[in-house]
């Protein structure tokens, strides 16, 4: 069962050189505990050791705020600790349940919240 409720969105441009750190100023001063970044690569395809901005959000976050990195509408679950080299694996391989599990645990952006009764 699904309760649904109206939650309030505020818009902020970042303007800065460094979306990452400036991502990681607005999570304390805004307390946000909950985030959800599009990451565009996988973490295991890239050719260098260099973090994407999400991974980098994620590693450097305060423990106050949960982030949680999408990729193609999958939910990835990494190590407590992002360190040299980091292991993803999809929450669950079939996408249908993906998807559905995406929804359990985010924020929609219509501006509903999924809430599972059952957790």
């Amino acid at each position: 069962i699904f309760l649904f409720s109206q939650v309030t969105a505020e818009t902020l441009i970042l303007e800065s050189k460094y979306k990452g750190k400036a991502i990681l100023d607005l999570i304390s001063i805004l307390n946000i505990t909950n985030l959800v970044l599009g990451i565009k690569k996988l973490p295991c395809k890239r050719r260098n050791d260099k973090l994407s901005e999400g991974e980098f959000v994620k590693k450097n976050a305060p423990k106050t705020c949960d982030v949680t990195l999408i990729y193609n509408s999958n939910v990835f679950v990494s190590d407590a600790c992002l360190g040299e080299f980091p292991s993803y694996d999809l929450l669950s391989q079939n996408k249908d349940h993906s998807k559905r599990s995406f929804f359990h645990q985010c924020i929609c952006f219509s501006g509903c919240v999924g809430v599972d009764k059952d957790n």
